[in-house]
């Protein structure tokens, strides 16, 4: 890897780069997404390199670098149909393919991981002084103050051609020596040369690298490297003989162009011996977040799978998470901008994260004599304690009677380009096992907006339809698009719309979400068995459209009319243009939108229209993307799919 022509003396590129790293890191495992479903056969990684970190290791994220695999392969190909490989040539000059090439030509090949062996220094890196660098750097990118990398972060390459790579890491390491003023050292441990560089002033880390046995190491200290060289050489333990990591890898198969994996008993260990986690988790809740984590993301011929195991410790937890056969895309109308469709609301702990949340706002309005411990109020002690307010309870009255299937959806039908006025219809549907106290609970709620509306910020009516009647408020703040809020059970589900969906849910004319091809598609391409729930985005249909909008109005809010006076001076168009390329600089004036053309829309009317921009969805063929969650004997699972048009 070459040096890059522009030099950054603190932080320096290494340190950035790790900076980086931790961040990307951290988001990755924290969006976790999977499948076992038939794949491209491959030659994709076989985790070799979990045999060179040890055993403990916290995080691991693995790729195959290797172009001429089939994985590979069929990544270029679904890129093609895409149409990313116009976009990427458009904005880069080259090709995805050319892109690769050039990374072949660097001695990038073979298989690469990034790890974090520390769980400790994971833990007590500060997300706000990741905040804050990230806002540094992009306020001044040389100026920066990035903290320090935390202990346990190595990447490691085992390439085609050691050597090759081994001596860019050790200019990486000279490079970021000269910026920082300091000399390039060495030292011998158990036999292996590492090339280091440190800061005199201690003020962070530096850079350390070395070779052994055919893989290449990057850290930020030598510290981190050692663990890593007594692994290779046998004398401790490695990631892979360790059954959480096995037993994640062994669902996850090998057939992937990334894989990663994360040890959630060591995280929670290290949590919970730092206070400022600790406070934050309810010890009974410990047990459900113990276990191993993996995902994987690999390429099929339908499109880029996302892929993620949990295995729990205990797996009496998953009993709970029975699956269910979904049927309410068979209700919900076709063009939804999002779906998602479930069983049991109430089983998701929505009573416990809404009551939590609700009592955290009360702890912070309320003084207390700091010496006194204030404990906070159970989930019941909340609920029951609005009841005098609202005439009902919360939790027995509503949302324990959400113990059926439901669904949720969000669309924007008929958006004007022109006015960019978004109107959405929201749709949520759930069944229930008590229809009864649930149409009680709506006739409390609304009587109590009834005595709440006197003020006239909203309006009620009620309205029939087949299987019962709404409720209907209608916010008219802006009367050019009022809200309308619709809500009742109706056949024995509670139903909640905005702007009118419900009545495309109920008409058996509408076009139904189960008959769409793309719908059809991404199910299709998941796991049917067990199934938990199923989430849905309509790409081609709802969110083109949309970006193509917003990029209309960008563009529109940000363009500068070329018609200053001085181009009155001229006959034509053409005139200006001859003038203006004279002196560019001094004639700025003819040339408002500095787009190097003169008084365009002065001459508006003379000259040939511009063509019209192609649209984001002429471009891109990204029909729709979706997941589902299910279960197996001994994991959960989320499958998702971004579907890749023909």
């Amino acid at each position: 890897m070459t040096a890059s022509s522009r030099v950054y003396p603190l932080p320096t590129r290494f340190r950035l780069l790790m900076t980086l790293a931790v961040v990307a890191l951290i988001l990755a495992s924290g969006f976790a997404s999977i499948a076992n479903l038939n794949r491209v056969s491959a030659q994709g990684t076989n985790h070799s390199l979990a045999d060179a970190v040890p055993a403990g290791t916290v995080m691991y994220n693995e790729i195959d670098l290797n172009q001429d695999s089939d994985q590979w392969a069929k990544t270029y190909e679904l890129i093609d149909r895409a149409g990313l490989n116009q976009i990427a040539e458009q904005e880069t000059g080259s090709t995805v393919d050319e892109l690769g090439e050039s990374a072949e030509q660097l001695s990038i090949t073979g298989t690469a991981a990034m790890v974090f062996t520390d769980a400790e220094a994971l833990v007590s890196y500060s997300s706000t002084d990741i905040t804050a660098s990230t806002m540094d750097m992009a306020s001044d990118l040389e100026t920066a103050q990035l903290p320090d990398v935390p202990e346990g972060l190595a990447i490691l390459i085992a390439p085609d051609d050691p050597d090759a790579i081994a001596q860019q890491f050790v200019d990486i390491t000279t490079n970021d020596a000269q910026n920082g003023g300091v000399e390039v050292q060495t030292a011998e441990y158990n036999g292996v040369t590492i090339t280091y560089m440190e800061y005199a002033d201690g003020s962070g880390a530096g850079t350390a690298t070395a070779a052994v046995d055919g893989i290449v190491i990057i850290a930020p200290r030598m510290s981190d490297i050692e663990p890593i060289i007594d692994t290779i050489q046998g004398t401790t333990p490695s990631l892979a003989s360790e059954d959480g990591f096995s037993a994640v890898a062994d669902k996850l198969g090998t057939d992937n162009l990334i894989f990663g994996y994360m040890n959630l008993d060591a995280m929670v260990a290290a949590a919970m011996a730092d206070p400022s986690f600790a406070d934050l988790v309810d010890m009974a809740d410990i047990d459900s977040m113990t276990g191993h984590l993996g995902y994987a993301i690999y390429a099929s011929d339908a499109g880029f799978h996302f892929d993620s195991v949990f295995v729990p410790n205990d797996p009496s937890l998953l009993s709970a998470s029975e699956g269910f056969t979904p049927s309410m895309a068979n209700a919900f109308p076709a063009d939804v901008m999002t779906f998602a469709n479930a069983n049991d609301l109430y089983s998701t702990g929505i009573s416990d994260m809404l009551a939590g949340f609700l009592g955290g706002i009360v702890m912070g309005m309320t003084t207390y004599d700091e010496s006194t411990p204030v404990a906070m109020p159970t989930t019941e002690e909340i609920w029951a304690s609005m009841e005098p307010m609202l005439g009902f309870n919360p939790d027995t009255d509503l949302l324990q009677k959400l113990d059926g299937e439901w669904a949720v959806s969000v669309s924007i039908p008929g958006l004007d380009p022109e006015t960019f006025e978004v109107s959405p219809e929201v749709l949520f549907v759930s069944g229930t096992s008590d229809p009864a106290t649930l149409e009680q609970t709506v006739a409390t709620v609304t009587d109590l907006l009834t005595q709440m509306g006197a003020e006239g910020s909203y309006t009620q009516s009620e309205r029939a339809v087949e299987g019962g009647t709404l409720q209907v408020l209608t916010i008219d703040e802006n009367p050019a698009a009022p809200v309308v809020i619709e809500y009742g059970v109706i056949d024995g589900e509670l139903i909640i719309s905005v702007n009118g969906a419900v009545d495309r849910y109920l008409s058996a004319d509408e076009p139904k979400l189960a008959d769409d091809a793309n719908f059809n598609a991404v199910l299709d391409a998941l796991p049917s068995d067990n199934v938990v729930s199923v989430s849905y985005l309509n790409i081609e249909g709802q969110v083109m459209p949309l970006l193509d909008v917003m990029v209309m109005q960008l563009n529109s809010s940000f363009s500068t009319l070329d018609n200053d006076a001085s181009c009155g001076e001229f006959a034509t168009q053409e005139e200006a243009q001859v003038f203006y390329d004279e002196d560019p600089f001094t004639n700025w004036l003819l040339d408002l939108d500095y787009d190097g053309m003169a008084c365009e829309d002065y001459f508006a009317e003379s000259m040939a229209p511009e063509s019209t921009p192609e649209s984001v969805g002429d471009m891109v063929h990204i029909p729709a993307a979706g997941t589902v969650t299910w279960v197996d004997s001994d994991a959960m699972w989320v499958s998702g799919i971004l579907l890749i048009g023909e």
